[in-house]
């Protein structure tokens, strides 16, 4: 009987572990659920240790996310967009509709990557001049979602030259300007 029980028992806890384990399973819309709380607890936080804290709370779980999904750029553009969805709420602002609207426009640009070179280096020019005038004249919220469209524009860009050395060397050939003005530019 001790046998028949232990045959019973080792598979009923391994399905009910898995069953478990099943409904954790992390989407885009629980990634920025998440980082939106943490962006929230550091908008919340006293200044000092207690917003310290949040702070490298939030940097803490973006690198964890950015390392497990740096290779799958269609989940970081997903999660991008989720969180564009709560950022502006997380931060106490009630900007659902320039937030639509700037999401709207990030995603013209970002398919971009994987179009012919010289469109690519138009869109990767386009971020570079917008990422300078947020700089000069907009506020940290709208230069960081500037700043996180480039980002994920030059992973796209990157992989999509990855196995084709004609396309990365033409496509730099074509951005080498709009690199040394954003260096020129950060050099002042």
């Amino acid at each position: 009987m001790n046998k028949y029980c232990q045959y019973i028992a080792i598979p009923a806890v391994a399905v009910s572990i898995l069953i478990g384990c099943a409904g954790k399973k992390e989407t885009p819309e629980t990634i920025a659920a998440k980082w939106c709380a943490l962006n929230a607890d550091v908008t919340k936080a006293a200044e000092g240790e207690a917003q310290q804290k949040a702070r490298q709370a939030r940097s803490d779980f973006e690198n964890a996310m950015e390392t497990k999904y740096k290779e799958d750029t269609v989940m970081m553009r997903a999660i991008f967009k989720a969180v564009e969805a709560c950022e502006g709420e997380s931060e106490g602002r009630n900007d659902k509709a320039a937030t639509a609207t700037a999401a709207t426009d990030l995603e013209a640009v970002l398919p971009l990557a994987y179009g012919n070179a010289k469109d690519v280096a138009t869109a990767y020019c386009s971020l570079v001049d917008e990422s300078i005038a947020a700089a000069q004249n907009s506020s940290d919220a709208e230069l960081k979602k500037i700043m996180s469209a480039k980002i994920i524009f030059e992973k796209n860009m990157d992989e999509s030259y990855k196995d084709n050395p004609e396309r990365r060397d033409s496509i730099f050939k074509m951005i080498q300007p709009c690199m040394a003005k954003e260096v020129k530019f950060r050099q002042q």
